[in-house]
């Protein structure tokens, strides 16, 4: 069962966090984040502002999926496969972005779990308009153990959120690790 987690909420909130900091952080000659975007297709119309962030040239490009005609007939574990393949793997970090009934879709866990195996941070953001959220279970133990933050949106935050989830990667993989 999943709990209601109320806003404000940030874990190592940075006050200078803003979207030019980052870009002055990052600089031109650093790698460009990886960034896979899960998220309830409800929410396809906030999912896609968020997107637009790649507009801005920061240090991050933004994977997502649309799971479209071309395997949409196609069984679960397929299309499970497909994107942990083809968008998932080729991530570095994981944004799950918090509507009313992500936390409900079985897509919300297979996501999180499957980007942990793959190696990716993991970020959860509740979309606009969001005061309460429940988290899928999958990514409350990673948040349970202080290892992926969960923000309220604030396009100011974006950037070192996933910055911050990226240098925890390795720590997800040995949380794992340690409690199977």
């Amino acid at each position: 069962m999943s709990s209601i987690y109320p806003f404000p909420f940030f874990l190592n909130q940075t006050p200078t966090s803003s979207l030019t900091y980052l870009a002055a952080l990052l600089g031109d000659s650093s790698p460009k984040r990886k960034v896979f975007v899960s998220y309830d297709h409800d929410d396809t119309d906030q999912a896609n502002g968020f997107l637009g962030l790649r507009n801005l040239g920061l240090g991050f490009d933004f994977i997502s999926h649309k799971l479209d005609h071309k395997i949409g007939g196609q069984s679960d574990e397929y299309k499970r496969r497909v994107i942990r393949e083809q968008h998932i793997k080729l991530a570095s970090v994981t944004v799950v972005l918090i509507g009313v009934n992500y936390w409900i879709s079985k897509w919300s866990n297979w996501e999180v779990e499957d980007s942990v195996s793959e190696g990716n941070g993991l970020l959860a953001i509740a979309l606009n308009g969001i005061t309460q959220a429940c988290l899928p279970a999958a990514f409350k133990k990673y948040y349970d153990a202080k290892l992926a933050e969960f923000i309220a949106w604030d396009h100011n935050t974006f950037g070192l959120a996933i910055e911050r989830a990226y240098q925890n990667r390795a720590k997800l993989g040995q949380h794992d690790a340690a409690t199977e």
